[in-house]
């Protein structure tokens, strides 16, 4: 990699970027491509350092052959866990790449961190598809231990559509940009006790929210009719770059909560019941989501009962690279 230039990505990188991600997806048989719109959201977070670089890219002449993304978190209690992206085209593996990759990235999550947390613990997340055999060995070479199991499931288009049922005093409503804030609060509250999560901000969730592929017509929430509080909510996604790709319409389902006061009564069956419903009415053919394997809630049994099936499964892998807990 030594002849290669290394520098931040910048707006114009979006179709080396794409490119690269599409190469990466046609080798590993994954599906998670993206577009321009999802290059600059991500490139352009509000949890972004102001002034310290969170991206890098590796180029060969004008070619970009490497590439890797920190995010920070909105919170470190008790600890700062960072997470990343990175992909290394194939035609350039097995030549120190991800190697350099992951060391750019060991060496700019502290200063991002330190601008963020200054005096908190640290720790970096990599992830990849479960059978990535490369990524595993580069991985677990440079000290990193797998941590956490997650699932891509999809609803196939031949699965019957279940009959539609509203949990009793509730009642949907379709997703208006009114009620952005109202559901911010409420995710926030109902993901406080999944693993390592951390609460959404005003900036970072009207940037996911505000997203052009988030599909509102598609995006319900349950409300009691009693009080008029929130019970629980879907958040639909649809990805122009997945449909490029395969030709089959995908709705996504970003987001699925429930409200602990409402949970064990059929909320998170009921809101899939209707996406699938209308998704159908709106010509898509199939529905997907992602799943925390041990989701202690039993999401993925949930998913499984509403026809979900296992697509392909990836690893979290974790670093500590501060731990000042006792000093």
């Amino acid at each position: 990699m030594s002849p290669f230039t290394q520098r931040a990505l910048t707006d114009d990188d979006a179709c080396g970027y794409i490119a690269l991600v599409d190469a990466v997806c046609d080798a590993d048989d994954n599906d998670e491509r993206w577009d321009e719109e999802e290059y600059l959201f991500h490139l352009h977070d509000p949890l972004n350092a102001p002034g310290i670089d969170a991206t890098q890219g590796f180029f060969d002449g004008d070619r970009l052959v490497a590439a890797g993304l920190l995010r920070r978190r909105s919170e470190a209690t008790p600890v700062h866990w960072m997470y990343s992206d990175g992909a290394v085209h194939p035609d350039y593996r097995g030549q120190g790449a991800g190697t350099r990759l992951l060391h750019w990235m060991e060496e700019a999550a502290p200063r991002i961190h330190e601008h963020c947390f200054p005096g908190q613990p640290l720790e970096l997340a990599v992830g990849a598809l479960d059978a990535n055999a490369g990524a595993k060995e580069l991985f677990e070479n440079e000290g990193y231990q797998p941590l956490r199991w997650f699932f891509s499931m999809k609803r196939p288009e031949g699965v019957p559509l279940p009959e539609p049922a509203v949990p009793d005093g509730l009642e949907f409503e379709t997703y208006t940009d009114a009620v952005c804030e109202d559901l911010r609060v409420v995710h926030n509250e109902v993901f406080r006790d999944h693993w390592r999560a951390t609460p959404q901000t005003r900036e970072s969730w009207g940037s996911y929210i505000g997203q052009d592929g988030i599909q509102r017509e598609l995006t319900f929430i349950l409300r009691d009719r009693a009080n008029g509080e929130v019970a629980g909510y879907l958040v639909s996604f649809f990805s122009a770059a997945d449909f490029e790709s395969t030709g089959a319409r995908d709705i996504q389902f970003g987001l699925i909560g429930t409200r602990r006061g409402y949970r064990k009564r059929g909320v998170a069956s009921s809101l899939i019941t209707r996406a699938v419903t209308e998704s159908r009415k709106s010509g898509y053919q199939t529905a997907s989501l992602g799943v925390d394997a041990e989701n202690p809630s039993g999401a993925l049994g949930l998913y499984q009962a509403n026809g979900f099936e296992c697509e392909r499964k990836y690893v979290a892998y974790n670093k500590m690279l501060q731990d000042n807990r006792d000093s």
